[in-house]
């Protein structure tokens, strides 16, 4: 049994198990047709999205690909905050497949993108990608009384929360140490070195999709400074 009905959603002819709905596509000035069940499903995700390494200066795109019953509706998010189509950001959705185009790639469009897809019956987001270290920390050596910057760099989806280890001891910021995550790159800062400083440091990284780690070893060189007093 079918029902033909209208965008404005008068009824042509009647009867029930599956609706043909007419869409006026207004780029075309013809009509779409849609199939709906008298069981809709809701969507789900059958292409994830992927890890993506662009080079900057380049155009660079998303997808995802999606099931259920459409119509869908689908967003696009950076970060949280929603995307909306302009000269930098644009999106292209047809059927079961939805594009994010980014214009000229550069730093600031680093970050987490997430899409979104949603029908009568359901909403669905893309999973969130585990951490991967892109840069992991090197071996690294300095001066007594110097300063020293660890890094490694990430990628994942955000949050991604940061810890620092000194062999099994957690560092916190404080004085001698400041810990800092910044555009996907995680920093340890020591000053002040001593040789107490030679050890082996420890960057562990997670997010709601997994967790990650990795380890390098600092040589501190040269000897502490010595007070001498004559008595």
């Amino acid at each position: 049994h079918t029902h033909w009905i209208l965008t404005h959603g008068r009824s042509v002819k009647g009867l029930s198990n599956i609706i043909l709905h007419f869409l006026f596509n207004l780029e075309t000035f013809g009509f779409k047709l849609y199939t709906y069940s008298s069981n809709p499903e809701p969507p789900s995700i059958r292409k994830e999205l992927q890890t993506l390494e662009a080079v900057k200066g380049t155009a660079a795109q998303l997808e995802c690909e999606v099931t259920g019953t459409a119509p869908f509706e689908i967003s696009w998010l950076k970060n949280r905050k929603v995307i909306t189509g302009d000269q930098k950001y644009k999106i292209i959705s047809q059927d079961s497949l939805s594009r994010l185009e980014i214009q000229s790639f550069e730093s600031a469009d680093v970050g987490d993108y997430q899409c979104v897809i949603s029908n009568d019956v359901g909403k669905v987001t893309t999973k969130a990608l585990p951490p991967v270290f892109s840069k992991r920390l090197d071996n690294q050596s300095s001066l007594v009384d110097s300063e020293v910057s660890l890094k490694c760099l990430l990628k994942g989806s955000l949050p991604i929360t940061i810890q620092w280890y000194k062999d099994k001891t957690e560092i916190q910021t404080d004085d001698k140490y400041k810990c800092t995550f910044f555009e996907n790159v995680a920093f340890l800062e020591i000053s002040n070195l001593g040789s107490k400083d030679s050890s082996s440091y420890t960057c562990i990284a997670k997010n709601k999709a997994g967790t990650v780690q990795c380890s390098g070893t600092l040589f501190v060189k040269g000897l502490n400074k010595l007070s001498l007093c004559w008595m």
